[in-house]
């Protein structure tokens, strides 16, 4: 059995790791990175079949924080884009833009609707937001009244997360809807005169060759600076101890090797956490109790010979009719993406949690109805596709549930137990962030460590943000 030392081990080789990680190396600490696939970037990972690029998702890099986007103008250098933005949704069988403009409200919508928005919209205004509201129904319809909600929100939300709209916290609409949002948008383009705000984001930053990009520039400094990143590997069990933590690892059919290290990051999804974690009673009935999910996505990549489909840098499809939910075409976003100017290709989000039966399709079905659907919308059809993948990620979204945010609380005390571990990232905190938060709370928990010239690692207090 292999043996070895690190002043920290770190689970989870996506944003998150790699980014605390390289800071640790760069502090003068020993890291050990572990990672269970073959490649590093987990949801940030860039999927290259044929001469085609395909990020898992469309991953915008856009932050109003200067040190941030120094951090990623650094990292990426000359290869990192500035991309324009272009969104649309498609509605009643047409697209429209977003934020909307007037003539396209009145004609996706007809004169009558639009303006029933419009005074929907007036009416939630009018009635206030109080008591405060529990779930994204309530969040929404008091907003941006119950029009809107019924024609976008509650089709394309549910859609998302396969569950009730009545069943999901206001928190995941507090975090991910601001205005200017599709209403505020409506509301604009039904009221003559008024102007998007300036928030709202019509470019952002983007690797040439892929937003994997980042994580492998990362990896590379990290092993370039002394640091160990292991891929093909997992977490067999942990033990904590007042004085050290103690990762038991190994690849399939392999002998385990044991780290010992000052502190154990964990960037990696909490279920696959707890699997590895001591017989503790305690927490496995608050994990128990806690009842958290994670939804997955199923992207479906197409290589088409055609030069374009769209000039979308996302394309949003809220009907429940269609299979894929939400779209991007990565030759908008750089052309290194596709192989020629004379080909492009598609990357297509269907919503769907392990062990559904949209999970358990097949991948040929998948690609085969999915193709149909684009044909049935006007992007074209099967004459147009020359090669199509399927990739299933479990783990893409954690579930902002009602009463999830107690529940959770309730785990994270139990696991305070463990004085050694810290929690980080989208999966790790469940805590769902765009990468610019996610780097922003790396630099915080370094912070916290001590890394930043301020003195030793010590324990963490368990109230630090959303670490443990």
């Amino acid at each position: 059995m292999g043996q070895r030392t690190a002043d920290f081990v770190v689970l989870g080789a996506g944003v998150a790791g790699l980014t605390l990680a390289r800071e640790m190396v760069r502090a003068g600490r020993s890291v050990t990175v572990i990672e269970k696939d073959g490649e590093v970037g987990g949801l940030s990972r860039t999927v290259r079949r044929d001469g085609f690029s395909f990020d898992l998702g469309g991953h915008r890099f856009h932050s109003n924080n200067a040190g941030v986007v120094r951090w990623l103008q650094e990292l990426v250098g000359t290869d990192l884009l500035t991309v324009g933005r272009r969104s649309r949704i498609h509605l009643d069988g047409r697209f429209v833009d977003y934020p909307l403009r007037l003539g396209q409200a009145v004609r996706a919508f007809g004169t009558a609707k639009a303006a029933g928005i419009a005074a929907s919209y007036a009416r939630a205004l009018l009635a206030g937001r109080e008591p405060e509201a529990r779930s994204f129904e309530d969040w929404v319809v008091r907003r941006f009244g119950r029009a809107l909600y019924e024609i976008y929100f509650r089709p394309y939300t549910e859609k998302v997360w396969g569950m009730p709209c009545h069943q999901l916290s206001a928190d995941w609409a507090s975090q991910r809807i601001s205005l200017p949002s599709l209403g505020g948008a409506v509301y604009r383009a039904v009221v003559r005169g008024k102007r998007p705000p300036a928030t709202i984001v019509s470019r952002f930053y983007y690797p040439r060759a892929g937003y994997g990009t980042i994580c492998d520039r990362l990896a590379e400094q990290i092993v370039a600076a002394g640091g160990s990143v292991l891929t093909g590997v997992s977490p067999r069990s942990l033990e904590f101890h007042a004085d050290e933590a103690v990762v038991h690892v190994g690849r399939n059919g392999d002998a385990p090797e044991t780290i010992r290290c000052g502190r154990l990051v964990s960037s990696i999804p909490l279920d696959s956490l707890l699997q590895a974690v001591p017989d503790d009673a305690e927490v496995r009935q608050a994990a128990a109790d806690a009842q958290l999910a994670y939804r997955g996505v199923i992207l479906v990549f197409l290589a088409l010979d055609r030069p374009h489909v769209s000039a979308d840098s996302w394309t949003y499809f809220p009907s429940p009719a269609l299979l894929f939910g939400r779209s991007h075409e990565p030759k908008n976003w750089s052309p290194a993406l596709v192989p020629g100017p004379s080909v492009t290709s598609l990357a297509l989000e269907v919503f769907a949690s392990p062990g559904d039966g949209t999970w358990r399709a097949d991948d040929r079905a998948l690609a085969g109805r999915a193709v149909d659907e684009l044909d049935a919308v006007g992007w074209g059809g099967a004459r147009d596709v020359a090669g199509a993948w399927v990739v299933r990620v479990p783990h893409a979204y954690p579930v902002y549930s009602l009463g999830y945010a107690e529940r959770l609380g309730r785990l994270r005390a139990a696991m305070a137990r463990w004085p050694r571990l810290s929690l980080v990232g989208r999966t790790g905190s469940f805590c769902y962030r765009n990468v610019d938060g996610i780097v922003e709370d790396c630099f915080r928990l370094c912070g916290a460590l001590g890394l930043d010239g301020r003195g030793d690692v010590a324990p963490l207090p368990n109230e630090q943000g959303r670490w443990i």
